[in-house]
């Protein structure tokens, strides 16, 4: 995950993905659910920045939903906020209302 991250920074997109969706099913496979919701959100992160905002969302809500249901408040905070950016860069004022009140 952290690799993916790296090259996030480093604006290689495509190398990012590509360790993020590696570490992602490697994730699949633990106990650990917090590891597959911050993957996938990183995941959703990269969408966004490529200007994928359909994916970005549905990756995102993905993460979000994880989230809630591992009741972690920064979790679902960190999302919700990127959700809204998306939810702004889409025209989606509603959602991007919703995120920010949540």
């Amino acid at each position: 995950m952290k690799l993916g991250e790296l090259h996030h920074l480093l604006e290689e997109s495509t190398l990012a993905e590509e360790r993020l969706r590696e570490g992602l099913a490697i994730c699949r496979t633990l106990p650990e659910v917090i590891n597959v919701a911050y993957t996938i959100f990183q995941l959703g992160k990269i969408m966004a920045t490529r200007g994928d905002y359909a994916q970005a969302k549905t990756l995102l809500t993905e993460s979000l939903l994880l989230y809630r249901e591992l009741g972690n408040a920064w979790g679902i905070a960190m999302v919700l906020n990127q959700l809204g950016g998306v939810a702004i860069h889409i025209g989606d004022y509603e959602l991007a209302s919703r995120s920010q009140r949540k």
